[in-house]
């Protein structure tokens, strides 16, 4: 239920409703299996999923069709994926696709079993872990702990008051 609510979050945070209609209205023939709202990279070569390399990723809707797989302006022909894989990360899934170019793309979706399970795109899932740099950890740290006291500040003023 939870991961539910999260994808229909992001994918309204996304505008996801409104480039699907755009896109049944350009591509009405095609038969969607999977779609959402995504952070995505493409690289020249395979490269592990880390944190910080998401920091400046694309936003966008991915869109898996009979055709296509589709974000933004990447347009990644089926018959062109040469691997496809997943793995989980908490209520995310990471897709990874390679194609005949040589390109590579990362995909960070929020769970959703139409992405596995549709017929299309055989997808292998993985136990890959994401990779944090210590710069990151620390700053999550930094972030927690102000919060946190901002909060028990906060508590403790409203009682005084």
């Amino acid at each position: 239920m939870l991961a539910k609510v999260l994808k229909l979050i992001a994918d309204w945070s996304y505008l996801t409703p409104l480039t699907m209609n755009k896109f049944r209205n350009q591509y009405p023939d095609e038969t969607i299996y999977a779609y959402g709202a995504t952070k995505a990279r493409k690289t020249d070569a395979e490269e592990a999923v880390s944190g910080t390399s998401w920091a400046f990723s694309r936003r966008s809707t991915l869109i898996l069709t009979n055709e296509r797989l589709k974000c933004g302006d990447w347009d990644i022909p089926i018959a062109k994926i040469k691997y496809a894989g997943a793995s989980y990360f908490g209520s995310a899934i990471i897709l990874k696709i390679a194609d005949a170019s040589g390109n590579h793309y990362q995909f960070g979706l929020q769970k959703d079993d139409a992405w596995l399970h549709q017929p299309i795109l055989p997808i292998k899932v993985t136990d890959e872990p994401i990779k944090y740099s210590k710069a990151i950890s620390i700053l999550r740290v930094i972030i927690y702990i102000g919060l946190a006291s901002w909060l028990i500040i906060s508590f403790i003023s409203a009682f005084l008051n």
